[in-house]
């Protein structure tokens, strides 16, 4: 079973954000799969990456997280990765994630 997790918030403009009456924020979402040395962590991967089961098309479902946010979009997607853990190495995927805080 994959990993999924918001890794943290990565920066904000509050200069031209908070004087344009928005407040913007990017939040990283990473994902891992298990061992670089098997198989199945790939195939699941694949399904994160693309198709009905991608985690762009589910985080962008609803876009505003059942009103917590006025608006959400995936910008970007690192594509296959390997994240080095200690004493292992796994796959995973991150995605990035801007958002358009509510008032």
């Amino acid at each position: 079973m994959p990993i999924v997790m918001i890794r943290g918030i990565d920066e904000m403009g509050f200069t031209v954000a908070f004087a344009a009456g928005g407040n913007d924020l990017t939040v990283i979402v990473e994902a891992m799969v298990g061992n670089t040395t098997d198989i199945g962590p790939q195939v699941v991967l694949d399904t994160l990456l693309l198709g009905d089961t991608a985690v762009k098309t589910l985080l962008e479902t609803d876009k505003t997280l059942g009103g917590a946010v006025e608006d959400l979009f995936v910008t970007r997607m690192s594509g296959v990765k390997v994240f080095n853990l200690p004493h292992k190495h796994v796959l995973g995927a991150e995605w990035v994630v801007e958002m358009v805080l509510t008032d």
